[in-house]
């Protein structure tokens, strides 16, 4: 037995027909599932009378509550059999199960635009002439785990397989997952935790109580192998059929289906806390936000995160934010430092490194971003241009803002920058302003030596003049944290090519002059 807390998942979700396979996004917000409750003029299945099932979501509100489920969209729903069966982590791409057009069933994949859901395609590199039941994407994307009762390649009955997207963007030849998952039986409905290393799966071949069980596999760190599945224990499993669980990022919390004797009407969605005070909490950092583009209505469909591993420059995720909401999502696992930067066509990008220790605790970060257009008067903070230690020495973690700045500059030909160097206020004000001058100098020289005109750059020091931020507290004390936010280069739009602007007609600030 495991401890749990076991509660309907809302009564306006939960109805008197069978509700099945739930679909969670990694902030928790967007629940789907699949229903047979039906609405009038609904079509009834011919062989139980049932309605045909039909997929539906719900938002959860600022007070944490469940709002009435509606029907996902007439694009993805038809008058047959649709089951939701994977989500991204942003909930924007839906894995879906149909057996229109094979009756044994096929994986479909439909996408969030706006808020507008696509209509269902073929998954083609899954899906086969066997029957293929169940899907879930990883945590960013790169890779598919599915169900397939295929005779090539398998153990016997259904079994999990996966397919990974390969560097020119194609997707591998389906592999099965092997036999310490797969058994001569059934493995079916799998789910990889975020953390990329926690496959979910029920069986009916495995040691179970009866029926399907839900068990849990973990990656062996050495072997890279998978570790012999466990079964996930009593309450959760029963002596009848387990099947669909899927957890929230953080471990605690679980979804799945589950006929009770308290349900409201054969199989109802259930949220299951885990109540052991010793578990601890997925080492985990969940990014989550919107993109505020001011005026505009809507996002851009060009806009992007990109996320690069800081140390070695592997992109290791590119996510899209929502174009109507603007609201966006990724995950970052413990163990690196990340370069994460936010683009738009036309407009100044913004960068940060992010530091996630394999030390670190379960965390959410919510940012709103808020880019600024390429025109004159516009400016930036180059966040991630780093020097050492007193010198105009640039270093290497600096160099995915450069080459994203030079080639703005390339793609962007009338435009004059200005290049600012700033301090914090310790030492004396003339060496911090030729400090400041230097390493403004080294990311304009930078730039010149990739292509930019010199004509093009002013790189000027202005010391500690223009702080952002407290040097110290009010108390008189040291305030380290605004002394890093004013040790910063800046970026401005001196022209976006409505005037003439050059190195020669830059005003120098009365101030600077004096220094």
């Amino acid at each position: 037995p495991v401890k749990i807390r076991g509660d309907p998942v809302s009564p306006l979700v939960n109805s008197k027909y069978p509700e099945d396979a739930p679909v969670i996004s990694a902030d928790e917000k967007t629940l789907i599932f699949t229903s047979r409750r039906g609405v009038e003029g609904d079509k009834k299945d011919g062989l139980d009378y049932h309605y045909y099932e039909d997929i539906y979501m719900s938002e959860k509100n600022d007070e944490g509550e469940w709002l009435s489920p509606k029907k996902i969209s007439d694009n993805v729903n038809s008058s047959g059999h649709e089951a939701s069966i994977g989500l991204s982590v942003d909930g924007q791409q839906l894995l879906i199960y149909s057996s229109q057009e094979d009756p044994d069933g096929d994986i479909y994949l439909s996408t969030l635009n706006g808020d507008v859901w696509s209509t269902p395609t073929p998954f083609l590199e899954i899906n086969s002439k066997s029957a293929e039941t169940h899907a879930c994407f990883n945590v960013d994307g790169t890779a598919v785990y599915f169900t397939s009762d295929r005779e090539e390649g398998g153990y016997g009955g259904f079994d999990i397989y996966k397919i990974a997207k390969l560097p020119d963007g194609t997707w591998s030849q389906p592999i099965n997952m092997g036999p310490s998952i797969n058994t001569k039986y059934d493995e079916t409905a799998p789910f990889i935790h975020p953390d990329g290393v926690t496959l979910y799966f029920s069986s009916n071949g495995h040691k179970t109580m009866g029926g399907y069980d839900i068990f849990k596999s973990v990656i062996d760190q050495e072997t890279y192998s998978w570790t012999k599945p466990t079964n996930v224990g009593y309450p959760i499993n029963t002596t009848g059929d387990d099947v669909f669980y899927v957890t929230s990022v953080d471990g605690n919390r679980a979804y799945y289906a589950s006929e009770k004797a308290d349900g409201k009407g054969e199989k109802d969605l259930y949220i299951i806390t885990l109540v052991d005070k010793k578990k601890k909490k997925k080492a985990l950092t969940v990014m989550t936000g919107v993109f505020n583009m001011g005026d505009e209505d809507e996002i851009p469909d060009d806009a992007q995160i990109t996320v690069k591993d800081a140390e070695t420059g592997e992109i290791l995720g590119i996510y899209k934010p929502n174009t109507k909401t603007g609201k966006y999502l990724f995950i970052l696992p413990p163990g690196k430092t990340y370069n994460v930067s936010y683009e738009v066509e036309g407009y100044l990008f913004k960068s940060e490194n992010l530091i996630v220790p394999t030390s670190s605790s379960y965390s959410q970060i919510n940012k709103e971003i808020s880019l600024a257009p390429v025109k004159a008067n516009e400016s930036i903070v180059l966040n991630n241009v780093f020097f050492q230690y007193d010198s105009d020495k640039i270093i290497k973690e600096s160099l995915p803002d450069l080459e994203k700045l030079a080639k703005l500059l390339k793609k962007k030909t009338k435009i004059v920058i200005e290049i600012s160097g700033h301090t914090d206020s310790k030492g004396k004000d003339a060496y911090n302003m030729k400090l400041s001058q230097k390493r403004a100098k080294s990311v304009s020289k930078y730039l010149i030596k990739n292509g930019v005109a010199p004509s093009r750059v002013v790189a000027i020091g202005k010391g500690e003049l223009k702080p952002i931020a407290r040097n110290t507290n009010p108390d008189g004390s040291d305030n380290p944290e605004g002394r890093q936010l004013n040790r910063r280069i800046e970026l401005k739009v001196l022209s976006d090519g409505g005037t003439n602007a050059t190195v020669d007609k830059v005003a120098v600030p009365d101030e600077l002059k004096k220094k």
